[in-house]
């Protein structure tokens, strides 16, 4: 059960807050920053990782999150505060007749 909450935190309210931000215009910096830091450090604290752990979880975590943007870009169409990788969504990519 932790696990799940961790993640509907880091995953589901990380990208939350950034759509939020760029709604509110927020600065790039901050609606970045807040999630990667929490992404970064909340999954160490809670699961009290080992110095080892930490090396290994947070370059995965870092590579990982362009995926988790993808996915979100794709599934439901959030891809305006990720304008360096411009991935459609599927409706979009109905309306063209490629899905």
């Amino acid at each position: 059960m932790t696990v799940l909450w961790v993640a509907a935190v880091v995953v589901i309210g990380g990208m939350a807050f950034a759509r939020l931000g760029t709604s509110v215009g927020l600065p790039v910096w901050l609606y970045y920053g807040v999630p990667a830091v929490v992404t970064w450090v909340l999954p160490p604290l809670i699961f009290r990782m080992r110095g080892s752990e930490i090396a290994r979880y947070v370059p995965l975590a870092i590579l990982v999150a362009p995926i988790i943007h993808v996915l979100f870009s794709l599934l439901l169409g959030w891809k305006e505060y990720m304008p360096f990788i411009p991935v459609p969504s599927l409706g979009e990519l109905r309306s063209r007749g490629l899905v």
